[in-house]
C-alpha cells in the first residue's frame, strides 16, 4: 500500500461548486476510488486540519464539506503533530529510539498531547457562577450571595456542603458550558463533566476528549455556532507563518543589500549571486549552520541533552522532516535573492514550507506549485517521494507508483 498526501488547497478545490470543474469532479472520484480500493492510504495532517477552520460564518459551509471529504477519503489515518514528529528525530539523533520513525497514527490523533486537567481548576469558578446566579432568584444581597457562596467553594475548591450539592446534580449545565466553548459531541461533553462531578476515571475522560478532536467533520459543524473560537486553532500555523515571513523577508532584503555592496565594490568581479558566487556559497554554510542550531535548541528544550559531536550529515540523516521543511523554506527565499521572483516572500510560503515536514513519511505528496520544486529538491533522492505539482496530475502519480509497488511484490 502507498500513502499520499494532499495539500491544504487540494480539499477546497475538490469540495467548492464554485471551482469544481468536469475534470476536477474526475480527479476527485479517481482519489475516492482509490482510497476504497485498498491500495492507497491518504493521510492529513494538523497543517490541513487547522487551515481549513472556517474564520468567517460565509466560510462554515465549505469548511463542513472540506471535512466531510477528509474523512471520506482519509478515515482515521493521521499524521502526527509537527511537535511529536520533530521529538521522534530528534529521539533518533540523539540515539534515544532503536526504531525509525513512524508518522502516521491509524487512531486519528492529529493534535498535540494533551493533559487532564485539574478538578478543581475554571470549571469550579463557572460552577460558583451558576450557583451565584441561582441565589440572585432569592432576592439576597449581594453581600448575602457572597457570603453563601463562600459556604460552598473555598480558594476555588467545593465545600463538602458543596459537593453533597454536586452529587444531587446530573451534570447538564456543566455539559452545556463544554459543548458551548469546545469542539465536542455532547455525549462526550456529559462524560467530561461527570469526570468534573467526580463519577468518571481518568481514562473515560480522556477518552471522550480525544473522541471528539478526532472528528473533523463534527469539529467544523461545531463552528457553524461558534466559528469566532475557530481563529485559535487556525493560528497555530498562520502565526509561525506571519512571523516566520516576516524575518524570512528581512533575511532576503539584507542579503539583496550585501550583493549589491559586493559588486559595488568589485564591479567587473563574480557575480555575487551567481552559481560559485560569494553568496551564494554563504547562503549554504549559513542553512548548515542554522538547522544545527535549531538541532541543538530542540535538544536542550525536549531531551535537556547538550549536542557537542553532531554534525550536519547527521542531523541530514535522522531528522529528515525538520531538514526538509528549513531547507524548502530557505530555497524558496533564495528565488528573492538569486532568482526570478520578484515579489517579497509571503507568511503563505511557511505555511506551505510545513506541510513538507510529512514529505519524506509519504510516497507521494501534493505540494503548492511555488514550493513543489523546492520540497522536490529534498526529498526525491534521499526519500524516494514523488512530489506533485498539480491537482489534476496527482491520479498519473498514483497509479504510476501503485504499478510500481505492485511490482516489487
Amino acid at each position: 500500500m502507498i500513502t499520499v498526501y494532499l495539500d491544504s488547497q487540494d480539499y477546497s478545490t475538490l469540495t467548492d461548486k464554485k471551482r469544481l470543474t468536469p475534470e476536477l469532479v474526475v480527479v476527485r472520484d479517481r482519489l475516492l476510488a482509490y482510497s476504497r480500493s485498498g491500495l492507497v492510504k491518504f493521510v492529513f495532517s494538523s497543517v490541513v486540519v487547522c487551515e481549513a477552520v472556517p474564520l468567517t460564518p460565509n466560510s462554515i459551509p465549505l469548511a463542513a464539506q472540506k471535512a466531510d471529504f477528509l474523512s471520506d477519503l482519509c478515515g482515521k489515518n493521521a499524521l502526527v503533530s509537527f511537535d511529536k514528529l520533530l521529538s521522534k528525530e530528534m529521539a533518533v539523533l540523539l540515539g534515544k529510539a532503536v526504531t525509525p520513525v513512524n508518522a502516521i497514527d491509524p487512531e486519528g490523533n492529529w493534535f498535540p498531547e494533551i493533559g487532564i486537567p485539574d478538578r478543581g481548576s475554571d470549571i469550579w469558578q463557572h460552577i460558583e457562577f451558576l450557583l451565584n446566579e441561582d441565589l440572585k432568584q432569592t432576592g439576597m444581597t449581594r453581600q448575602q450571595r457572597r457570603a453563601t457562596s463562600r459556604k460552598f467553594v473555598k480558594n476555588g475548591h467545593p465545600r463538602p456542603e458543596f459537593q453533597a450539592l454536586l452529587d444531587r446534580q446530573d451534570g447538564k449545565e456543566i455539559s452545556a458550558a463544554f459543548v458551548a466553548q469546545y469542539p465536542m459531541r455532547p455525549e462526550h461533553a456529559n462524560l467530561m463533566s461527570q469526570y468534573i462531578l467526580g463519577r468518571a476515571s481518568e481514562t473515560q475522560f480522556m477518552d471522550a476528549l480525544i473522541g471528539s478532536l478526532r472528528d473533523p467533520r463534527w469539529m467544523m459543524r461545531w463552528f457553524a455556532s461558534n466559528y469566532s473560537l475557530a481563529s485559535p486553532i487556525s493560528e497555530i500555523v498562520r502565526k509561525p507563518g506571519r512571523e516566520l515571513g516576516e524575518q524570512i523577508r528581512t533575511l532576503v532584503k539584507l542579503s539583496l543589500d550585501y550583493a549589491n555592496k559586493l559588486v559595488a565594490l568589485n564591479p567587473t568581479g563574480h557575480n555575487p549571486l551567481g552559481r560559485h558566487g560569494k553568496l551564494t556559497k554563504q547562503w549554504a554554510d549559513f542553512q548548515d549552520r542554522q538547522i544545527l542550531n535549531i538541532t541543538r535548541t530542540l535538544s536542550n528544550e525536549w531531551f535537556h541533552t547538550e549536542i557537542t559531536d553532531v554534525n550536519i550529515d547527521d542531523v541530514n540523516a535522522s531528522c529528515r522532516g525538520l531538514v526538509t521543511v528549513l531547507r524548502s523554506l530557505y530555497s524558496s527565499a533564495w528565488e528573492n535573492i538569486g532568482g526570478s521572483r520578484k515579489e517579497e516572500p509571503s507568511e503563505s510560503q511557511f505555511v506551505d514550507a510545513l506541510h513538507a515536514l510529512y514529505a519524506p513519511y509519504v510516497d507521494v505528496f501534493r505540494a503548492d506549485r511555488f514550493m513543489s520544486p523546492h520540497i522536490e529538491r529534498q526529498v526525491t533522492r534521499k526519500d524516494g517521494t514523488t512530489v506533485v505539482a498539480k491537482l489534476q496530475q496527482l491520479p498519473e502519480a498514483i497509479e504510476k507508483r501503485v504499478s510500481e509497488n505492485h511490482c516489487q511484490t
